[in-house]
């Protein structure tokens, strides 16, 4: 009697990420003490360089050559985020003005000023700029400032809803299992002139506490279906 895995398709997220900050650790690939040194790179890249070895809050990605499974991918995000881009919320946290610009710059103008690569294999399938694919998720809420109640969110491009993602729609993306999958994140000679004009990520005051460092991050997220054995299931053929 011959028994077969049964595959089963799960929703499932990938997602990695790069981090910038003064105290990022440097022993991983994608992890920058400033922007300066992400202008610096000839290219960002993801889903290939790193594993869950830098931390699951960073990366999910098991093995950094290939996807053990199929995936079907639906849609792509990316994320930029950078402390304290909004200026009511700025006004409740305590930033000053060049933390703000800061934080505006990555979240409104860098991204008119680089591209994004997605390859299977090494057969391109998309190339876009990052506000034409945003993350769709992220926190949301109010603040209460001398202008009124202002709706804010996670500092990132985009609303957070999942509406805003690029998708494929029908016409999925089938990656099959152990295929190589890479995304890479340029940035022209404007956005590397911009970059390095910023004067670090910074810090957030606490009044009885200090500073804290802060952190900057690239997110990219690939959303799909993945096939995997069904846990603890057999059949017979």
């Amino acid at each position: 009697m011959n028994q077969q895995m049964n595959q089963v398709q799960e929703p499932w997220i990938i997602y990695d990420t790069i981090r910038i900050g003064k105290n990022v650790p440097s022993a991983y690939p994608g992890m920058f003490p400033s922007w300066q040194f992400v202008a610096d790179s000839a290219a960002i890249p993801f889903f290939n360089v790193r594993n869950t070895s830098v931390g699951e809050a960073y990366t999910n990605i098991e093995s950094e050559q290939k996807f053990p499974w199929r995936f079907d991918l639906y849609s792509v995000g990316i994320r930029m985020t950078q402390p304290i881009a909004d200026i009511a919320r700025s006004l409740v946290e305590g930033a000053n003005i060049n933390q703000v610009t800061i934080g505006n710059t990555i979240e409104k103008i860098i991204q008119d000023h680089c591209w994004v690569e997605l390859k299977i294999r090494e057969d391109t399938r998309l190339i876009t700029v990052p506000k034409l694919i945003p993350p769709g998720f992220g926190s949301s809420g109010y603040v209460a400032d001398n202008l009124g109640t202002t709706p804010v969110h996670s500092i990132t491009n985009g609303v957070p809803a999942l509406g805003n993602r690029f998708a494929y729609d029908e016409e999925v993306l089938v990656i099959p299992n152990n295929t190589p999958v890479r995304a890479d994140l340029y940035f022209s000679e404007k956005a590397k002139e911009i970059l390095r004009l910023q004067a670090g990520v910074g810090t957030l005051g606490f009044t009885n506490f200090g500073n804290m460092e802060m952190e900057a991050s690239i997110e990219m997220t690939l959303m799909g279906y993945r096939y995997v054995q069904q846990r603890g299931s057999y059949y017979a053929a």
